[in-house]
């Protein structure tokens, strides 16, 4: 039930094949292509991948935090020294051309901001998100132990930094850990983080396989913190599956929670978690981050048949401006052996059409 295509790449034997091929491309720090319509209407997208790093094949799971005239991508990415999980970080001056940054870290690719540590809770890396406060960058991630497919459960962890490259790890154990037989029993992961009400607060996606105390199933949770690193959980869902909705009745993953203009939240998120199905992005709206959310009747972005994107689309980041919305999202090409999981751009018209109709 777990939802990330990349951690089933980091955890697959094909890896080894997959780095063989990955390291025989070229590194390129510029977007390929134009923005072109694809099969949905309103939206365009970049015909070929967002390529950060040094391992263009094997990125994912995009977070950008806006640094002053700076953007910073933080993104997943393999640690080929260790086989592991990591983070890695682009800058930009324009959203669309990214320069990995130098570092000097102990791994292949210098672009790695945070590696695992070996041997503890935290040795494989993934989904991180960035927020500055007060001077300080606080980098949350997903971390788990190094063992195979599937990985359980994953728990919340931090990193700080004083220059938004150089971070180390906090605390010595996770900010949030799985709370036995309730929504996020199995693990927690992709967590996002916005200021609000003069708090931290922390939207992320809470597993729960079996438990006879919650429904099982894949939810959107929340948390808050004051000062970003001691968290306390609020024990009512953000989102919860809707068995009435095909592509909502497995679950809700990978969000991204964005102030609109018009003073909504609008919150992102991963949706036709079926093993049958195609990821697609889907939204919700409301006046509170904390919702209720009032859900648009279709997906708002899918994947288009004969592109990179074609098996699906998922953990999103989202900016909004004046009349466009900007997506990034990971994807996923499944036909292809070995497995392919990249970052993709799209546009589309904003206010968002989808919501031209919701659910009742």
């Amino acid at each position: 039930m777990d939802t990330s295509l990349f951690r089933r790449a980091l955890a697959s034997r094909r890896l080894g094949v997959a780095i063989v091929i990955v390291i025989s491309c070229f590194q390129t720090h510029r977007s390929q292509g134009q923005l072109i319509n694809c099969d949905q209407v309103n939206v365009k997208k970049l015909a070929a991948p967002v390529v950060p790093g040094y391992f263009p094949l094997l990125s994912g799971d995009p977070a950008i935090l806006r640094d002053g005239n700076l953007y910073r991508l933080f993104y997943t990415s393999p640690n080929l020294k260790r086989l592991q999980g990591a983070i890695g970080e682009a800058v930009s001056s324009d959203l669309m051309n990214w320069t990995p940054v130098d570092a000097g870290s102990d791994a292949v690719g210098k672009e790695l901001v945070l590696l695992g540590q070996v041997g503890q809770w935290n040795e494989q890396l993934e989904t991180a998100f960035a927020i500055k406060h007060a001077n300080t960058y606080y980098l949350y991630y997903c971390g788990y132990p190094r063992v195979g497919w599937p990985i359980n459960p994953g728990q919340i962890g931090v990193a700080t930094s004083t220059d938004g490259i150089n971070f180390q790890h906090r605390l010595g154990k996770p900010v949030l850990s799985a709370t036995p037989n309730n929504y996020d029993a199995n693990g927690l992961y992709s967590p996002v983080v916005i200021r609000y009400e003069n708090k931290f607060l922390m939207i992320y996606a809470g597993h729960c396989y079996a438990s006879n105390r919650v429904t099982p199933g894949i939810y959107l949770l929340s948390a808050a913190s004051g000062n970003g690193l001691s968290w306390t959980k609020n024990p009512s869902p953000v989102l919860s599956p809707d068995p009435t909705v095909d592509w909502l009745q497995n679950g809700v993953a990978e969000p991204a929670l964005c102030p609109g203009p018009d003073g909504n939240f609008y919150l992102f998120f991963t949706a036709n978690l079926g093993d049958d199905q195609k990821r697609c992005i889907a939204v919700g709206r409301s006046r509170s981050p904390l919702g209720p959310y009032t859900i648009a009747s279709r997906p708002v972005l899918s994947g288009t048949p004969g592109w990179f994107d074609e098996q699906g689309v998922l953990a999103p980041h989202v900016i909004i401006e004046q009349d466009k919305l900007r997506m990034w999202y990971l994807t996923s090409r499944l036909n292809e052996s070995p497995e392919k999981h990249s970052i993709g751009y799209a546009e589309m018209p904003w206010p968002l059409a989808a919501f031209d109709e919701v659910f009742p």
